[in-house]
């Protein structure tokens, strides 16, 4: 998928002048236009299933697709004059608004568009990385999403999936993304079982309980960049094709995994569990900011059924700073770097994810395939 999509202003979004008059010597003042419409008054649009704009002249509109509502409803936008949570980053003066009905739920296959004009001179610089419009969800949660920045223009692109206040803010949750060659090494460990190991003459597999770890964090929740659940790191081909400056936004971390079955050497035998990691990868590329979803996940649980306590469990070996899981949903066997370090009175247990990112070359011409990994970090 090539990252660069160039997105053209929607033509709502065009500036509007204003008319100037004097009158009979008097102090100049500024007057709208009859089609104008004041962002503080707002607008109302009944939108379709067929889709529908809803727009504020000359800093804001959203479009709704065909299949984004299931019927009709009214939709209203207007100027926000309360203040933006400050969970959701550092917002752009005069770039809020409140779009009703608030927490309503759009099509997850055919979000609106946000579209908001937010001029270069108005961010600090390097902010265009982490422009975003965030969203605030009926439980106060944050949600932040990101298509595209145009530099060119200063049009601010992203695709919602729910209404709300909204504004656009520099986001606060960005992961800094790293160089391949500086990942550090992942040493391995002890995993500790709960209660002693077997004695040399007991059965290997005696253990009844696990040793669970898990991690978990979301755009919402807004602690992967805080909590450091999540480092990432590329190769010089994705640096190649998107840039040095690359961030990642919108991370999810979801993980857990149990351990059991220990044996006469504290080693767990058996596991089952489950990785997940996606964000957005955020870019510039000449004029344009843009974002592209960049995940890993692998299921751990399409074991043999060997183990009658567990059935779902896989078969797992440990040996120095690796693991080795006989099945996964990806390979058999599944080879995964680890380290284990104590903290305080609990463990941390660091699991390496890799991946690819692929990047078009035209037709006939075989993809170029860039490297990524991630390392989570999941608590006992």
């Amino acid at each position: 998928m090539d990252i660069m999509r160039y997105m053209p202003p929607n033509t709502a979004l065009a500036l509007v002048g204003t008319l100037v008059t004097t009158l009979y010597g008097c102090q100049q003042v500024d007057q709208l236009l009859p089609f104008e419409i004041d962002p503080a008054q707002g607008q109302t649009v009944t939108v379709t299933a067929n889709g529908g704009v809803v727009s504020l002249p000359p800093n804001f509109s959203i479009e709704f697709f065909p299949g984004s509502l299931p019927g009709s409803e009214l939709v209203t936008a207007q100027q926000r004059l309360d203040a933006f949570p400050l969970d959701a980053g550092l917002s752009v003066p005069g770039r809020a608004y409140d779009v009703g009905p608030a927490g309503l739920v759009l099509s997850p296959s055919a979000p609106a568009r946000v579209q908001i004009a937010v001029p270069d001179e108005l961010l600090e610089a390097g902010d265009a990385l982490t422009l975003s419009v965030a969203v605030v969800r009926p439980d106060n949660s944050i949600v932040t999403d990101a298509t595209s920045y145009d530099l060119s223009n200063g049009i601010l692109t992203a695709d919602v999936y729910e209404l709300g206040p909204m504004a656009a803010v520099v986001a606060t949750d960005a992961i800094q993304i790293g160089d391949i060659a500086d990942v550090p090494p992942l040493d391995g460990g002890a995993i500790t079982p709960v209660s002693p190991p077997p004695s040399a003459g007991g059965p290997a597999r005696s253990h009844p309980g696990g040793v669970v770890f898990s991690a978990s964090c979301s755009p919402g929740e807004r602690s992967c960049f805080t909590s450091g659940i999540a480092k990432i790191w590329v190769d010089d081909v994705v640096r190649q094709r998107l840039g040095s400056n690359l961030v990642l936004l919108n991370t999810t971390v979801e993980a857990s995994i149990d351990f059991f079955a220990f044996n006469v050497s504290s080693l767990p035998d058996s596991a089952v569990g489950f990785f997940h990691i996606d964000g957005d990868l955020r870019a510039r590329i000449n004029e344009v900011v843009a974002s592209r979803e960049v995940g890993e996940e692998i299921a751990i649980f399409t074991g043999n059924g060997s183990d009658p306590n567990n059935p779902e469990a896989t078969a797992i070996s440990i040996s120095g700073g690796d693991m080795t899981f006989e099945f996964t949903s990806q390979e058999d066997p599944e080879v995964i770097e680890f380290d284990v370090t104590g903290v305080g009175t609990s463990d941390l247990l660091t699991i390496q994810l890799e991946g690819e990112i692929e990047f078009d070359n035209g037709p006939g011409v075989p993809k170029t395939m860039g490297a990524i990994v991630a390392h989570v970090r999941l608590r006992r």
